[in-house]
């Protein structure tokens, strides 16, 4: 496992153990652990659009376009400013 994959599971598991033992409506806590989850794949997906853009690669640029138009849909804002 990466350092990377290791922090965020820790990462998660904090927030988790956190979110869980607050006094937070069930609505709120569910809220939480999905921003912090898809703040998670952002970042990811972040990272791979700047390799792609590096390597030139297409292919992953269109991927980056799909994830585009179902991210704005379903939050109604933009995956990443540019």
């Amino acid at each position: 496992m990466s350092d990377f994959r290791m922090t965020d599971d820790l990462e998660w598991a904090a927030m988790a153990k956190e979110v869980r033992g607050s006094s937070l409506p069930e609505g709120r806590k569910l809220a939480l652990a999905f921003g912090w989850i898809t703040n998670r794949i952002i970042t990811h997906a972040e990272k791979e659009v700047e390799a792609a853009r590096a390597l030139r690669d297409e292919e992953s640029a269109i991927n980056r376009t799909i994830f585009e138009e179902c991210y704005l849909p379903a939050t109604g804002r933009k995956a990443w400013d540019e």
